[in-house]
């Protein structure tokens, strides 16, 4: 479209123009100068994104991962002590399956925006933001804020493009790292895998074919046993699923062998009642996992990395000592 100004005075030059201007902010949505995205040209600042599951939550983030480019980023294109947006384009955003642990504080599960606001000196303000669309942080509002935390950046190797890491660290934790510049910022996160436990015991063995239902309630309880945690449900699922295999008509080829398999569960039964100091019987449940047939049987494959042995004989020098 050509526009000629001639034949127009001043004041009606200027008018024009306001009227441009004001219908280029309309179409645009925001001030006329912001940066806009209508998908006809890839971003400079390109979307990424990450996934890990800790525990049984998955952590997806989403963001606009902008370049250094020899730009000044820390106090100015993070301005300190301002509400930045963690990216680039649309706000960063965070999603949890699950209801998490923030830095030792509670989140409930859902999707937010990430939002950080960079200090100058001391710990920088993390903030999940429960309105989890929105461009940037122009339409930041703190009174969604669902959780806001306080972290101390870390110096890093340089970090051109701006990125995301989802990094476990055990079953239920894992750290969750911004690098861009010479900047690592991390916060790390707790799942509630403890408190579902009970939930996805049942959920999955509702969803188990009959013969292998047994093998969850054994693979649940061995978790809590490894975290010394609620025994008391550990046992009865080893009640639950040593009737079960009782019961054994048929095996799907696709697991490991059914002997395998049993042996798992009698190993598991003995640690449970080495717990409870029954020794005795800990001995006898381990001496019918050993005697289980098979060219792969769990003792064979796992003596070495569960420590069959060693744990063998601590519990018949502390059954020894009982006499």
């Amino acid at each position: 479209m050509h526009l000629s100004l001639s034949g127009t005075n001043h004041h009606q030059t200027k008018a024009m123009i306001r009227t441009i201007l004001t219908l280029t902010a309309f179409l645009l949505g925001g001030p006329v100068f912001a940066q806009y995205q209508i998908g006809l040209v890839p971003r400079q600042s390109p979307d990424q994104g990450v996934y890990q599951k800790i525990g049984y939550t998955s952590i997806e983030i989403r963001y606009g991962s902008p370049r250094v480019a020899k730009r000044e980023i820390w106090g100015n294109m993070a301005p300190y002590g301002k509400v930045w947006r963690a990216g680039a384009n649309n706000a960063t955003t965070i999603e949890f399956s699950e209801e998490v642990m923030i830095e030792g504080q509670s989140l409930p599960k859902g999707k937010y925006a990430f939002f950080v606001i960079p200090k100058e000196r001391g710990k920088w303000t993390l903030i999940f933001n429960k309105t989890a669309k929105q461009w940037g942080a122009f339409s930041y509002q703190a009174d969604a804020d669902a959780l806001r935390v306080e972290v101390l950046p870390d110096r890093s190797a340089w970090q051109e493009r701006l990125q995301y890491q989802i990094e476990p660290v055990g079953f239920e934790y894992g750290r969750v790292n911004l690098r861009w510049g010479d900047v690592k910022l991390s916060f790390v996160v707790e799942t509630a895998y403890l408190s579902l436990l009970a939930d996805l015991v049942e959920e999955r063995v509702a969803k188990a074919d009959e013969n292998i239902r047994w093998v969850v309630y054994m693979q649940g309880a061995e978790y809590l046993i490894n975290q010394e945690e609620n025994l008391m449900q550990a046992g009865e699922w080893l009640a639950t699923a040593e009737e079960q295999a009782k019961t054994i008509v048929a095996w799907n080829g696709q697991y490991y062998p059914k002997n395998f398999v049993l042996g798992n569960l009698f190993w598991v039964k003995a640690r449970w009642l080495a717990a409870h100091e029954k020794y005795q019987d800990a001995i006898s449940y381990a001496e019918k996992m050993k005697a289980l047939d098979g060219k792969y049987t769990f003792y064979q494959k796992e003596n070495e990395s569960e420590n069959i042995n060693e744990l063998l004989s601590d519990w018949q020098a502390a059954l020894d000592g009982k006499r």
